[in-house]
């Protein structure tokens, strides 16, 4: 039993090592995010979009 949740840490390790996010709880996560402000989870991919009321002229 001990050897089947290594293995699933090891899997959450690896993907927290691949995609350069910290390894821990949601709790962990906030607390880092704030301490360091900056932000750790993933956020929409792509370009941001343009605020509405377009800032054309």
């Amino acid at each position: 039993m001990r050897a089947k949740v290594l293995e699933e840490d090891n899997s959450e390790i690896r993907y927290s090592t691949r995609t350069g996010r910290p390894y821990g709880s949601e709790g962990f996560i906030t607390k880092m995010e704030n301490k360091l402000d900056r932000t750790f989870r993933l956020g929409l991919p792509g370009r941001p979009r343009k605020k509405a009321g377009g800032e054309r002229k």
